[in-house]
C-alpha cells in the first residue's frame, strides 16, 4: 500500500462483545484511507484469559500500528483516536464497563490503559492523541446521520429516528430533528442501554422499561428476562438450540457455531422450513414489542419515527439472501405487530460505526451536533 501524503489521520475503533475493527481516516476529509478485518478477539491467539482486558487492548493497539505502518505513517500523524464502546460509562472519563468483555463487570479505567498501552507499543508519549470515547449504538447512529448511504442521511436527515444496535447485546440512540441525543435526562449518556433496561414478562407478554442512572443491569423480578436474554446474538442461538433439542452446555459460548447457526437459521427460513421461519418471526414480534416500549418510554410520536436496526443481527438475521427477491421476514414480523413506524436495516454497516467513533473526537461538536464530514463507502480499502 503506497504511503498516504496527509500529515494528520485519525483512527477509530470498533469495540465488540465479539469482534474488534480499527479503520484509520484521513483527519481532514473523514474518508477511511485503511481498515483491518474484523476480529473475533477471543480467538486471537494473543488474548490471554487471565488478563481479559489487558490483553484485548493490547491487540488492538497492535493493529493500530500495523495499519499505521501499511500506510507510511508514523505515531505523530495521528491526531485522534475515537473508540465506540459496548458499555455504559463516564464516557468523557474513560471510565467503562462491559457486559460481554470479561473483566469489565464493574468501572474500569479503560482511557488510562489504553494510553499505557499505546505508550508501550510506540515507545514515546502520545499527549498529542485525542482519544474520546461513547456508547456503540450513538457512533452508529452519527454514521447514519452523516454517511450518504444512512439511513437518516438519504430521505430523512430532519427525521427523528431510533438506532437499534443489535449485536452481541443490545443499545440503542435517540435522533430528534436530524441529530442524535447524546444525553438524555434524568438517564444522561447511559439513557442507550436497552439490552440492559428493556424487559419481557413471560407470563403476560408486557414489555417493560426499568432504567438505572449509572447504566447498571436493573434488579430482575420472577418471570422477566432482559431484551439482550431475548435477542442478543447468544441468545438467540441458545434459544433455538433449546427449542429444538440440541445439546448445549449453558455457560461455554462458541462463536463459530453460533454464527453459523445464525446464519443457517435464516438460509433455511428462506427455504420455507418450518421451525427456521417460526422462530424468525417470533424474534420479530419480540423487537417489535420491544420497539414500542422504548418509543412510549421516551414519548416519541410511533407514526413519524424512524427505526434503524444495526449490528450483526439487525442487519442480518432473518433478511433475505442477495439472491431472494421476497419480503424481509423478520422485518415483516415486526411490522404484523401492528407497530405505525417506518423500520429498516442498516446499509453502512461498520462504515457507520466508524464514521461515528471519529465524531466523538471533534472539539467543535457539542453533545447532540454533527459537524465533522462524512465518509464515502467508495474510499473503503482492506488490508
Amino acid at each position: 500500500m503506497r504511503a498516504v501524503k496527509r500529515s494528520r489521520i485519525g483512527v477509530a475503533v470498533s469495540f465488540g462483545g465479539t469482534k474488534i475493527g480499527v479503520a484509520l481516516l484521513d483527519a481532514h476529509t473523514g474518508l477511511i484511507i485503511a481498515r483491518s478485518a474484523r476480529i473475533l478477539w477471543c480467538l486471537h491467539p494473543d488474548w490471554d484469559a487471565q488478563q481479559p482486558l489487558g490483553s484485548l487492548i493490547a491487540i488492538v493497539v497492535n493493529v493500530i500500528a500495523i495499519l499505521i505502518e501499511s500506510i507510511g505513517a508514523s505515531i505523530s500523524n495521528v491526531a485522534y483516536i475515537g473508540i465506540a464502546w459496548p458499555g455504559p460509562g463516564k464516557y468523557r472519563e474513560g471510565l467503562l464497563q462491559a457486559t460481554f468483555i470479561p473483566g469489565l463487570e464493574h468501572e474500569t479505567n479503560v482511557h488510562r490503559i489504553m494510553m499505557d498501552a499505546l505508550a508501550d507499543r510506540f515507545g514515546r508519549s502520545i499527549d498529542h492523541v485525542i482519544i474520546a470515547f461513547g456508547l456503540d449504538a450513538h457512533a452508529r447512529a452519527l454514521g447514519e446521520l452523516s454517511l450518504p448511504c444512512g439511513a437518516f442521511a438519504r430521505e430523512h436527515s430532519a427525521s427523528n429516528g431510533v438506532v437499534v444496535n443489535i449485536a452481541t447485546g443490545v443499545a440503542g440512540a435517540i435522533v430528534v430533528a436530524g441529530r442524535l441525543m447524546r444525553s438524555w435526562t434524568p438517564l444522561g449518556s447511559t439513557y442507550g442501554q436497552w439490552g440492559r433496561f428493556v424487559f419481557r414478562n413471560l407470563s403476560s407478554g408486557e414489555w417493560i422499561w426499568r432504567p438505572t442512572a449509572d447504566g447498571s443491569i436493573p434488579s430482575i423480578r420472577p418471570g422477566e428476562v432482559r431484551l439482550t436474554e431475548l435477542c442478543g446474538g447468544p441468545a438467540l442461538r441458545a434459544r433455538f438450540s433449546d427449542l429444538n433439542g440440541y445439546p448445549r452446555r449453558p455457560r461455554e459460548r462458541n462463536l463459530v457455531h453460533e454464527r453459523l447457526c445464525l446464519r443457517r437459521i435464516t438460509q433455511e427460513a428462506y427455504r420455507q422450513n418450518t421451525q427456521s421461519l417460526a422462530f424468525i418471526r417470533s424474534v420479530g414480534s419480540e423487537l417489535g414489542g420491544a420497539i414500542e416500549c422504548v418509543l412510549n418510554a421516551f414519548r416519541l410520536p410511533l407514526q413519524s419515527t424512524n427505526v434503524v436496526l444495526t449490528g450483526g443481527i439487525g442487519e442480518f438475521f432473518g433478511a433475505p439472501p442477495k439472491e431472494t427477491s421476497g419480503e424481509d421476514i423478520l422485518l415483516a414480523a415486526i411490522k404484523d405487530i401492528g407497530l405505525p413506524c417506518r423500520v429498516v436495516r442498516s446499509r453502512a454497516g461498520l462504515d457507520a460505526e466508524f464514521a461515528g467513533a471519529a465524531l466523538f473526537c471533534d472539539p467543535a461538536a457539542s453533545e447532540d451536533q454533527i459537524s465533522f464530514p462524512c465518509l464515502e463507502r467508495n474510499t473503503l480499502r482492506s488490508l
